[in-house]
């Protein structure tokens, strides 16, 4: 039975060396086929404890990131992310530790802090007898000519819709211009044919007032399309300017016995915006309310 057992223990060492001689074999063909088919790859194991240590990283990594592996190592994997980025990386290591595999884009920050972007490919393997993940395989593809392209050809299409917008908004002042001035012209004429009657001009002069007034607004809508091409913008509450703006405009409202309702989301975001255009944006956009809502009626913002 000794002699039975020992041969059993030497059979079952020399199957767990063998096993591992396999797989160093195995995980240096796929560092290699990686190393050629990708921007740079890398093994990771993790720990019982959750502790994600480095197993190895292809030697392209360098030449991407300008780190080497001790060097990315010592500062933690996570800082080589964009900030910004760094919660969606978070989130798909977590996917990767549940035994999902994973794929995202993300910007990096280099060692001479350049932006790049990189998608990556990560496959966990799944230890049955332990029920965990033990490590994770990633391979990595430098994707940053792609997103610049992307980003160019967006740029161009702005480019192209504010052209499009710019000259849509010209044709329209332009017609509008030429409605007032032929009001203007006609209540001149109609002035000056009835002064010698004395009739009453007092009408005539206001709806001259009126388009003179409508004209000096149609040139502040102007000044304020040439911000979409330059915009000045800054850090706003939403709910805070709007009510400054309903605050403002009530009064006008009341003339009519208008009813002026503010109901604020709860939970916006700030947001970047001119805070000056945006409010007079609300205001034409109440006045239009204040002109085709029936009297007595209540405008809910």
């Amino acid at each position: 039975d000794q002699v039975v057992g020992g041969v059993l223990m030497h059979h079952d060492i020399t199957d767990r060396q063998q096993s591992q001689v396999a797989l160093r074999d195995s995980e240096e063909r796929y560092r290699i086929v990686s190393d050629l088919i990708s921007d740079y790859a890398y093994s990771y194991r993790v720990d019982p404890d959750g502790r994600i240590t480095t197993d190895w990283i292809t030697g392209s990594f360098k030449r991407v990131t300008g780190y080497t592996s001790e060097e990315i190592d010592a500062i933690g994997t996570f800082a080589l992310y964009h900030p910004d980025d760094r919660p969606l990386v978070e989130a798909d290591v977590a996917q990767v530790l549940r035994g999902e595999p994973a794929t995202g884009e993300y910007r990096i920050l280099t060692r001479e802090g350049e932006v790049r972007w990189l998608r990556v490919y990560r496959r966990p393997i799944w230890d049955d007898a332990e029920g965990r993940v033990v490590r994770f395989y990633g391979v990595v593809q430098d994707i940053t000519s792609r997103k610049l392209a992307e980003e160019q050809k967006l740029k161009l299409a702005v480019e192209r819709e504010q052209k499009v917008l710019m000259s849509q908004f010209v044709m329209a002042i332009s017609h509008d211009f030429r409605t007032l001035l032929a009001t203007i012209e006609t209540n001149r004429y109609l002035i000056e044919r009835t002064a010698a009657a004395e009739l009453d001009l007092q009408p005539k002069l206001e709806r001259i007032r009126l388009s003179v007034q409508r004209m000096v607004e149609q040139l502040e809508n102007m000044h304020a399309f040439s911000l979409v091409i330059s915009p000045d913008t800054q850090q706003c509450d939403v709910n805070t300017l709007v009510a400054a703006v309903v605050r403002q405009e009530t009064g006008r409202l009341q003339s009519r016995q208008q009813q002026l309702v503010f109901e604020p989301a709860p939970n916006l975001p700030p947001v970047r915006a001119n805070t000056l255009e945006l409010a007079r944006a609300l205001r034409h956009l109440l006045l239009n309310a204040h002109h085709h809502a029936p009297a007595g009626s209540a405008i809910q913002v």
